[in-house]
């Protein structure tokens, strides 16, 4: 009560001064509206006065109106402020908290909900119901009015529908498309070596030259570790094929899970797996760099990196020393990286600076590593929040994969296949690059501590989770892909048929939509659609593209999730005979394959629609049909959330699926064509297909 008295006390102290110096000032207010009147009337008086009406008429005009308007208000308002006052001021005091936490709820948790005053309604209403609810519980159980029950009863049943509807699961609504294939072939392989778990420790190493942090989140995050980032700890999980020396090794990274999680440990999974079949991993602990709450850190993929290949230079030490258990375990030959999330990124990076002599941003930081990377795979990857020298990362000459789900709902876009895009290939090596996209694949179920749950509650809440891919199987396809990819890498097989030609006869992968894209480095391309915006040139000298009965034709950048690639394709929409076809005045590159990529943007498969003809100098022509080669996977229907499912904002999820056409095919169709004298591609489109085109070129 004092503090009330005191606010009085203030209030008729301010008022008695107004009183004493300046009297009673009734009429102020209409001069106060009156000005308020003048300045509105300025932003739209020129509308009439375009109708010749005289400059100072149209002014007093709109002064007349708005002052009638703002009359009108006074009036609406001081009968709510009557109200208002007649609120107890603790009352009041509460209400306006409720009202801010009810905001405060919708901000973080239903921003994303598309309804046309959702906001309101849903303020509104929860503010009702809340006051309903905790009013007529009192007024029933301290009062006795059984009246109350009138009112608890239909709030009660309210507030339990919403909990279950947070807390539930969400709705089954994926599809899963059929792929058409004989199903024999396995890819995985048996387990050979049992496993030995290894936890190692290093010398701290100092990430201060690479991150920046102060006062609050320095505090925080220094009393939470014990240390600084000038001891930034070298530390992590080995897991060892037992009694096989010179194993090949892989690198595994996570990303910005919350430092209260042992977050390394998550790819227990992936260290078994691989280990039991002849390859180490080493999982790098980089809790210290991940974030809680408000108190993470920024820009600091680039530490990430460092201190990934620190770790990597810990362990090739120890493996030389004769004393250590470490001793000829690996082979420094063989090294692959993997990173998940930030992670992946991060291992991209540390690729670049694994070659580099000096710190892209600061070159009185030298790099002396020189490690033999040989392969990096990123996994719901982000890119380019570390952008060296204000450039994208790119990777030269080195097998890359990218993996990532549809329903990411941390990483919205697959940003692995930005990164797809930039990474280049001499011709030198036998070096090739995948990306694997997966239906209902989310963020964290690649990483066996984070789960279904890509976002915090209470938002993670709202997630629809039961449209997700199993996370056991999500981890298994993982498992797979990682061990072809890596035999590939450490040259232990030559067999990239699962990431050329897709999952169709693998038996052993879950069911799932997949969409797999692949180019190696004897691909040489005829078109990617990058040297211009003209719809009838092309990449290569010599090339004229002509189209016929097309209901639609663009060129346009690629969309991979919400993530806008730098790459153009060009989108075209059939009709009943449609065409488009590229025609050559020089000779094209002779190879086994005809290769490009193709996107289905139906939500049906489409690939029986899709022709591809081949013509020769001479006149003669083979045609094949799209689904012999390749069933192309249709959009994926999306819910990220449960709010999406009930109002039917689905997301379209695809990808570029590549597909390899042998050149001998279209010699069986017509023994006269001369393979070597191309001077034709055509695709012919019906039944109002939708597709884009890029990367069309001939490989080996």
């Amino acid at each position: 009560m004092k503090i009330n008295n005191f606010l009085i006390k203030i209030s008729n102290k301010i008022n008695n001064f107004f009183k004493k110096h300046f009297g009673r000032a009734r009429g102020f207010s209409l001069i106060v509206l009156a000005i308020m009147s003048f300045f509105s009337a300025m932003f739209f008086y020129y509308y009439i006065e375009d109708f010749n009406v005289p400059r100072v008429l149209a002014l007093l005009i709109f002064i007349a109106l708005f002052f009638i308007n703002y009359t009108i208000a006074e009036f609406l308002l001081k009968i709510i402020i009557i109200l208002i006052k007649r609120i107890r001021a603790k009352n009041l005091a509460l209400y306006a908290i409720l009202i801010y936490g009810i905001k405060y709820f919708y901000d973080q948790c239903l921003y994303y909900v598309d309804l046309k005053h959702f906001e309101i309604i849903f303020t509104l209403g929860t503010f009702l119901t809340i006051l309903a609810f905790s009013k007529s519980l009192i007024s029933l159980t301290k009062n006795k009015k059984k009246k109350a029950l009138l009112f608890l009863m239909p709030s009660t049943i309210i507030i339990l529908a919403s909990l279950y509807f947070m807390f539930f699961p969400g709705f089954d609504s994926g599809e899963i498309y059929e792929i058409k294939g004989e199903k024999n072939k396995i890819a995985s392989e048996p387990e050979k070596y049992k496993v030995e778990v290894i936890d190692y420790e290093g010398k701290p190493v100092n990430l201060r030259d690479f991150v920046n942090y102060s006062g609050n989140t320095k505090k925080v995050r220094d009393r939470f570790f014990g240390k600084t980032l000038k001891e930034t700890e070298v530390k992590g999980r080995i897991y060892a094929p037992k009694d096989l020396k010179r194993a090949p090794l892989l690198f595994v990274l996570h990303g910005n899970h919350r430092f209260t999680t042992k977050n390394y440990l998550g790819y227990d999974y992936l260290g078994h797996y691989l280990a039991q079949r002849g390859i180490a991993v080493v999982s790098v602990d980089e809790n210290m760099l991940n974030g809680f709450l408000k108190f993470g850190l920024s820009n600091e993929n680039d530490a990430r990196a460092v201190l990934l290949l620190e770790n990597i230079k810990n362990i090739l030490t120890r493996n030389k020393r004769e004393d250590s258990i470490l001793y000829n375990r690996f082979d420094p030959e063989n090294i692959a990286l993997l990173g998940h999330s930030r992670g992946g990124e991060a291992a991209a990076i540390a690729y670049n600076f694994n070659q580099l002599h000096f710190h892209p941003d600061d070159g009185s930081i030298s790099h002396k590593y020189n490690f033999n990377i040989k392969g990096i795979i990123t996994v719901s990857p982000t890119y380019d929040q570390y952008e060296p020298s204000d450039k994208s990362i790119i990777l030269k000459d080195v097998d890359y994969l990218t993996i990532g789900g549809s329903n990411d709902a941390d990483v919205d876009g697959f940003e692995g296949m930005l990164l797809y895009d930039n990474v280049f290939f001499s011709g030198e090596k036998d070096k090739f690059k995948a990306a694997i996209y997966l239906g209902y694949g989310n963020h964290g179920n690649f990483n066996s501590l984070w789960g279904d749950y890509d976002i915090d509650p209470v938002e993670g809440f709202f997630l629809n989770r039961r449209e997700l891919l199993d996370g056991d199987d999500q981890r298994e396809i993982l498992s797979i892909y990682t061990l072809n990819f890596l035999e590939n890498v450490f040259e232990q097989s030559y067999n990239r048929e699962i990431f050329r030609e897709g999952p169709k006869d693998y038996g052993d992968l879950p069911k799932t939509n997949y969409y797999n894209r692949y180019m190696d480095s004897t691909f040489l391309k005829i078109a990617d659609f990058e040297e211009d915006y003209d719809l009838t040139t092309t990449s290569i000298r010599g090339g004229i593209i002509n189209f016929d009965n097309l209901k639609d034709i663009y060129e346009h950048s690629h969309e991979y999730g919400e993530s806008k690639s730098n790459t153009t394709a060009v989108f075209l929409e059939g009709k009943e005979k449609s065409t488009y076809g590229i025609r050559f005045t020089e000779k094209i590159p002779t190879g086994k394959f005809l290769q490009f990529d193709i996107e289905n943007l139906n939500l049906i498969e489409n690939s029986e629609s899709i022709d591809i003809e081949i013509q020769d100098t001479w006149g003669s022509s083979a045609l094949l049909n799209l689904s012999k080669y390749k069933n192309i996977t249709p959009m994926t229907k999306a819910f990220i959330y449960k709010t999406d499912y009930l109002t039917d904002d689905y997301l379209k999820r695809y990808s570029p699926q590549t597909v390899l056409i042998p050149m001998e095919d279209f010699k069986k169709q017509n023994s006269n064509i001369k393979l070597d004298e191309i001077n034709k591609i055509e695709f012919q489109i019906k039944d109002n297909a939708k597709i884009s085109i890029d990367n069309l070129g001939i490989s080996n």
